[in-house]
């Protein structure tokens, strides 16, 4: 296992040899240095900027869901919503941030009555995490509530996947709507797109 101590002054080959387990620690060694030499985390030599201002059009799927009313769990709803979207976006380096306005239209689709909800609403994001709102007003057109829904999740110019209480203004038990919903809104296609 152990090698004898050399004796002489001139190294021999029997001195400097190494072990098998020695020689493949010293070669993995030596190729992973050699391939990762020019590998960098981050070069902060290395700037790139680019902004556009972008129109889109989104189709996006709402499951509006509540809490339990003793001990029973209402009726989930199912809404699809249909929008267009104004973004104003940046990409520094690596890390992207986006403004977002937008206007859109959910309408109802295993509701009682034919319920739809114009909204108004913005985002911002920095990476993929993000903060938005909106009003929508939910209307059959006899009635209506008028609700704040703040939103958070994963905004990116391209989608939104996020999580929404509502906070309702007028009218809570509008057609035993719920009291929040999860939401994914895709990018359809650009409608206008301008750099700058």
């Amino acid at each position: 296992m152990f090698q004898k101590p050399c004796t002489s002054y001139v190294p021999t080959l029997a001195c400097i040899a190494m072990t098998n387990k020695q020689l493949k620690i010293c070669l993995l060694t030596i190729l992973l240095l050699t391939v990762l030499y020019d590998i960098q985390a981050q070069d902060s030599l290395v700037h790139f900027r680019k902004n556009y201002k972008e129109t889109v059009l989104t189709l996006g799927y709402n499951y509006n869901f509540g809490d339990k009313v003793d001990g029973k769990r209402p009726k989930p709803f199912h809404f699809i919503e249909v929008g267009v979207w104004r973004t104003t976006a940046s990409l520094a380096g690596h890390h992207p941030f986006s403004a977002t306005y937008y206007f859109a239209n959910d309408f109802g689709l295993n509701t009682n009555d034919l319920i739809v909800g114009p909204k108004i609403g913005g985002f911002v994001s920095i990476m993929i995490m993000g903060l938005g709102g909106e009003f929508c007003y939910y209307t059959d057109f006899d009635s209506g509530s008028l609700r704040f829904i703040p939103s958070i999740g994963i905004f990116t110019p391209y989608f939104k996947l996020t999580i929404n209480p509502h906070v309702v203004i007028t009218n809570k038990d509008f057609q035993n709507l719920n009291n929040g919903h999860a939401n994914l809104t895709i990018r359809l296609f650009k409608i206008k797109r301008t750099e700058f």
